[in-house]
């Protein structure tokens, strides 16, 4: 999968990576926390426009 910047349309690349982390304000209870759910948080940044 190619990401694009939503500014210029240049194609961007993450520049590090934070792991598997869980969904922000998704607080669970403990008999939940097998289904928790992780996405791959990787942050991007253009170099092209600075966004």
């Amino acid at each position: 999968m190619t990401l694009n910047c939503r500014i210029c349309e240049t194609v961007i690349q993450p520049f590090m990576s934070f792991g598997k982390m869980p969904i922000a304000n998704g607080f669970l209870n403990p008999e939940d926390f097998a289904m928790e759910y992780f996405y791959e948080l990787k942050p991007v940044f253009c170099e092209n426009c600075l966004t």
